[in-house]
């Protein structure tokens, strides 16, 4: 049977029976609210990234300002042409402008997901590429070698909601996830997981109106950790102290929504979709 996980708008994200939500951001200063009738242009651009542009994909995308808040969203259906055994990545991207947010050391932004569906495949050459759907706040912070010449050791960071096909977690919960990545190309067009964690599980009931998840992502350079938050629940994730922290190549702070498929010729085509709001994005 397909591997299938659908999560509708009329939901609330609950963390061990209490709401995840925003707290208060001592010593952080506020970058955007999205209070205004459209993206602010001269603090984001935004653009649908493909990982083959080669073959058609089916996709729609979502990047504007709804109810004071961004809504961001991705949906991708498998290509059917292509070999199985591959994939398809379609993201949406907000990139932050301002230099002062691409050199913070910390970012905190509220969250929360609209609906949410994967479908995976059942096909033996896909056993191992599960359809995913995630939304995720990401940051270039430092390179860990002495004197880089392009990105290879930019070191990477991010927080974000998803669900994969192949979870085990009951089907009405969602994980949010820390990770830290480094950059193993001139153009970080790869990238290798130096260290993943689960932060939480998001528990998804029936209720008015999605409550608000505050997602929270902090370089720690004295200690050699990155910390990662979701209201009182906290992750870690500790580096060497070997690695150098240069300025990093590349400078970038984003906001993502992503879908990431199996392709498949035969019966249900996989999907990935999520539909995500958020606000009130901080930094220090």
């Amino acid at each position: 049977m397909k591997s299938i996980a659908s999560f509708l708008m009329a939901t609330v994200l609950i963390l061990g029976g209490v709401p995840c939500y925003a707290g208060t951001s001592n010593g952080m200063t506020l970058y955007d609210s999205f209070n205004g009738k459209s993206i602010n242009a001269d603090k984001w651009v935004g653009y649908e990234w493909l990982s083959d542009t080669a073959n058609r994909v089916a996709r729609e995308s979502v990047r504007w300002v709804e109810d004071r808040r961004l809504r961001l969203g991705i949906s991708a259906c498998a290509c059917t042409t292509c070999p199985e055994g591959s994939s398809i990545t379609v993201q949406e991207r907000l990139i932050a402008l301002d230099p002062t947010i691409q050199d913070a050391t910390a970012i905190q932004a509220i969250a929360e997901i609209g609906q949410l569906t994967v479908v995976g495949s059942d096909s033996d050459a896909n056993k191992e590429i599960p359809a995913q759907a995630r939304m995720r706040i990401m940051k270039f912070f430092f390179n860990n070698t002495e004197n880089p010449g392009n990105a290879i050791g930019d070191v990477i960071a991010w927080i974000g909601v998803r669900r994969t096909s192949g979870s085990t977690n009951p089907t009405n919960t969602l994980t949010v996830t820390g990770n830290v990545s480094v950059c193993t190309d001139e153009t970080c067009t790869e990238s290798l997981t130096y260290g993943q964690v689960d932060i939480t599980t998001l528990r998804i009931s029936a209720a008015r109106r999605p409550s608000m998840a505050n997602l929270y992502m902090e370089w720690d350079a004295q200690n050699h950790q990155f910390i990662f938050k979701c209201n009182n629940k906290t992750q870690g994730i500790s580096y060497s102290e070997d690695w150098a922290t240069s300025p990093p190549w590349i400078k970038h702070m984003s906001l993502r929504a992503e879908g990431m498929v199996p392709n498949d010729a035969t019966g249900d085509r996989p999907k990935a979709s999520i539909d995500s709001y958020i606000d009130n994005i901080w930094y220090k």
